[in-house]
């Protein structure tokens, strides 16, 4: 992906979990997060009731996206891979 959408923002959770991926794996999640931040994402996002706020969640191939919409922006949260799920949920609450 060129560039990201400008809507898209991460933060710097989700920065630093996008650098301890390989280049092809961040990217690929990278890119997945543009199809979000334009709508047009085709696998399934859920909200994730459990977590303060309710941020959805898209799977990405082995990782995981969590986000929330801010009016028109999305944040990107944390990134991780789907085995990680669980520690990083309690990390969030």
């Amino acid at each position: 992906m060129d560039s990201l959408p400008a809507n898209l923002v991460l933060s710097r959770r989700a920065e630093r979990d996008l650098d301890d991926l390989s280049d092809a794996d961040a990217l690929r999640v990278l890119e997945d997060a543009g199809r979000i931040a334009l709508r047009t994402f085709p696998g399934e996002i859920k909200p994730i009731a459990t977590l303060p706020g309710r941020p959805l969640q898209a799977d990405a191939g082995r990782f995981r996206i969590l986000f929330r919409w801010q009016h028109t922006k999305v944040e990107v949260i944390a990134v991780f891979p789907k085995s990680a799920q669980r520690k990083v949920f309690r990390g969030l609450r």
